[in-house]
């Protein structure tokens, strides 16, 4: 399920579906990692515990920061790498009319709903596949 989601969340960009995987990778790793601790403080390592909860705090810790950083460059409208390169494809294929508009915000949303639609059309594609 957190190979899935983080597939999808990188496919279409969405924040959200990015933070629902980052929550079952950490309930994943967290569990995997208490559980050694566990066995190995039972045959005699006794800062296995301790050592498995620090490995869980730093985890989370990155995986947070990334997550946070994604998020606060999309509430500051950082552009997406490649984004100028998007840009200036996009306005080549534009009608001559449309190409004095000089609202990027407008250009970023039309680049984000091709992209959405070019991630629905390959999990289509997969679905299709899966089902033949």
């Amino acid at each position: 399920r957190w190979r899935g989601l983080s597939k999808i969340a990188r496919d279409t960009g969405s924040d959200a579906l990015a933070a629902d995987a980052l929550h079952y990778s950490s309930d994943l790793v967290s569990s995997f990692l208490v559980l050694v601790g566990l066995a190995l403080t039972r045959f005699g390592f006794e800062r296995a515990d301790s050592i498995a909860a620090i490995g869980v705090a730093i985890f989370i810790a990155i995986a947070g920061f990334r997550l946070g950083r994604r998020t606060i460059d999309a509430l500051v409208d950082t552009a997406p790498q490649g984004f100028a390169a998007q840009l200036r494809a996009l306005i080549a294929r534009a009608p001559p009319e449309m190409r004095e508009l000089h609202s990027v915000r407008w250009w970023r949303d039309l680049i984000r709903q091709e992209q959405r639609a070019r991630a629905a059309a390959v999990a289509d594609a997969a679905t299709d596949r899966g089902a033949g």
